[in-house]
């Protein structure tokens, strides 16, 4: 207490401890895929009624990694492979581990899977940086980023690599 009694003082903790475990900022999206797929390292661990192609929509996205929304099975530590575009040229291609799966919340069908890059080449990261900092000055909120990705009317390949 101050010597009048009209402020008290407080002391420093012994041990102040971080929380924050993710390394690169993270911006809500609502990023298609033109390309989803699980890497298939044996393919006797995937049962016959689950399909190699994955449907999902980018829900989060860093440089360090991404999350999805999808009705897909997948499991923690599977590897998946994916393409997307984020407008204006900015397309990426990254190979990434499952870190974790949330279940789906009560009324909801979807799961969020949440991705690291295990694989993404420095230009890939780079266009998702540059996507990062054009878009996360933008308000709070789902980000659709106002530039709307080019259109084409070619139909986009999507090789899946069964490695």
């Amino acid at each position: 207490n101050s010597w009048d009694g009209t402020v008290q003082y407080l002391r420093l903790p012994e041990d102040v401890q971080c929380s924050e475990r993710r390394g690169s900022f993270r911006l809500e999206t609502a990023i298609k895929p033109s390309c989803l797929y699980r890497l298939i390292i044996d393919e006797d661990a995937i049962p016959d009624d689950e399909d190699v192609n994955v449907a999902g929509i980018i829900v989060e996205l860093s440089e360090g990694g991404l999350c999805l929304s999808s009705s897909a099975r997948i499991a923690k530590s599977e590897r998946l492979s994916i393409q997307a575009s984020l407008g204006e040229g900015l397309e990426f291609t990254a190979r990434m581990q499952v870190t974790m799966v949330d279940d789906p919340s009560a009324g909801q069908r979807n799961r969020r899977i949440h991705c690291q890059f295990t694989d993404i080449s420095r230009g890939d990261r780079d266009r998702v940086a540059k996507y990062l900092i054009r878009c996360g000055s933008q308000p709070r909120g789902p980000r659709l980023c106002k530039r709307k990705p080019k259109m084409s009317n070619r139909k986009q390949e999507c090789t899946n690599g069964r490695h």
